[in-house]
């Protein structure tokens, strides 16, 4: 349960464009995405 909570993606991306990333996630098309998965792209995408 901790690692869920406190587990954050190592990346090398700054976090204005990791943001970035997300609200191009986060469109209404995707909202049905869980977040659990959004996390999951983020980390992808930020590596």
């Amino acid at each position: 349960m901790a690692k869920d909570i406190f587990s954050i993606c190592a990346t090398s991306v700054p976090s204005e464009r990791l943001f970035s990333q997300a609200a191009m996630i986060m469109t209404n098309k995707k909202s049905s995405l869980t977040s659990d998965s959004v996390k999951v792209l983020l980390c992808i995408n930020a590596q």
